[in-house]
């Protein structure tokens, strides 16, 4: 058994969602109270032999995901009013959020198993395969069927097999053409996959506040260094300038340093009576990065805000932010994630939109060919109420094919994971 398991968090909350979250929640077919029954408590009961889930993190998740759909909507629409685009842009760190809770989670998680798995780093990376790789392995045919294997933006040469067998081994994250060429906003599970390999080794390094602020700070230094030292066009001359500005931007060096925010916010949580040099960490990096014009500061600058936020859930009640809703989004956030770029594009054609650079982007796909003529036509609406319109439409159909494909084929995928790891008595 653990030394010690999960800590309980201050404030929890055992009141229900009001009746607005109620409202919400009969709409989405009681999916969202079958997801939490109990009641908005920081913590909800987990399955048998699974370390506690703190269901605050499942709405960050929320959140983010909601954030990433807003944006990528926002491509898809007629052009927005630059006050209106500046807030909906902001919704591309919502991937920095997936990668602040990710590592929280699983550093929970991690220390909950470590004493008492008898394989602790094995089974670690048994579990993230199974939780990452049937959902990523369902999508990469999908969507070279989708969208085709030909030219665009990000496959200049269009997509081959060595690109596919890239992304099926989560190695795609590490060259230009193929960071985000087989599945859209496939760079980010590549980063993902990148910080598990090292995060046994850099959980280790980071056992104090402390210790995660200074690993965090040279990271920090190391990402800049590399971005401003030009290492991706040296590295691979041949590239558009397109392709190389898109691998500094998304490789997991530049990310790493948000991932190490997730570390030390985890830190924050567990001890908050040793947390002055996290929040000194945090507010010098949400400063510095505004304030330093050399270093691309955008990952870490939204990171250390989404440090801030889930440090602020967690220390809730908040039932406008963390309810049922919103954490049955995130319970089914990277079935979202998949999926949502062709909810996008049905939704597009469906309602006639007039935008065309998305088309231009990744390819028309096939949504086109469902719809020469749109249901209902949008076009002739402001711009503000046509991405308002087209927002809640892929919104409600990206929950609805999310919660589809999380039980038929996340959870499964999370079962198959502990069957194996029961069978090599790993566990």
């Amino acid at each position: 058994m653990c030394r010690q398991g999960p800590v309980a968090l201050p404030r929890a909350d055992t009141r229900v969602v009001g009746k607005t979250g109620r409202m919400l929640a009969r709409l989405l077919g009681g999916w969202a109270v079958r997801s939490y029954p109990f009641g908005m408590s920081q913590t909800t009961p987990a399955e048998p032999g699974e370390p506690t889930r703190y269901g605050y993190i499942d709405a960050v998740r929320g959140w983010a995901i909601l954030g990433v759909i807003a944006v990528h909507t926002s491509y898809h629409s007629a052009p927005l009013p630059e006050p209106v685009w500046q807030v909906v842009s902001r919704g591309n760190y919502g991937v920095q959020l997936f990668f602040v809770a990710s590592a929280v989670t699983l550093l929970f998680s991690y220390e909950a198993r470590r004493n008492r798995d008898a394989r602790p780093v094995r089974a670690f990376f048994v579990r993230r395969f199974f939780r990452i790789a049937p959902l990523l392995y369902l999508g990469i045919p999908f969507y070279l069927w989708w969208y085709g294997c030909g030219p665009r933006p990000m496959a200049p040469d269009g997509v081959g097999w060595v690109d596919v067998v890239a992304t099926v081994c989560f190695a795609n994250g590490w060259r230009p053409e193929q960071i985000n060429a087989v599945v859209p906003g496939v760079w980010s599970v590549a980063a993902e996959v990148s910080f598990y390999l090292l995060a046994p080794v850099l959980f280790s390094l980071a056992r104090t506040p402390r210790q995660a602020a200074t690993l965090f700070a040279a990271a920090w230094a190391l990402a800049v260094a590399v971005r401003h030292g030009g290492v991706a066009a040296a590295l691979f001359p041949a590239a558009t300038p397109f392709t190389v500005n898109a691998l500094g931007i998304f490789w997991f060096p530049n990310q790493l340093p948000v991932f190490l925010l997730g570390v030390l916010t985890y830190h924050l949580i567990r001890t908050p009576r040793e947390a002055g040099v996290g929040y000194l960490c945090l507010a010098a990096a949400v400063v510095a990065s505004d304030a330093v014009p050399l270093a691309y500061t955008g990952p870490v600058f939204y990171g250390a805000l989404a440090a801030l936020f889930v440090l602020g859930l967690s220390t809730g009640p908040y039932p406008l932010l963390d309810n049922r809703v919103t954490r049955s989004i995130g319970v089914v956030s990277f079935a979202g994630y998949v999926s949502h770029f062709a909810v996008i594009d049905v939704v597009r054609d469906a309602l006639g939109s007039s935008a065309s650079y998305p088309a231009a982007y990744y390819g028309p796909g096939r949504a086109g060919a469902w719809f020469p003529e749109p249901l209902v036509s949008i076009a002739g609406l402001d711009p503000v109420a046509q991405y308002a319109v087209m927002l809640a439409a892929v919104v409600a159909g990206t929950v609805a094919v999310s919660a589809v494909l999380h039980a038929a084929v996340e959870r499964p995928g999370i079962g198959a994971g502990r069957w194996l790891l029961k069978r090599l008595r790993w566990q």
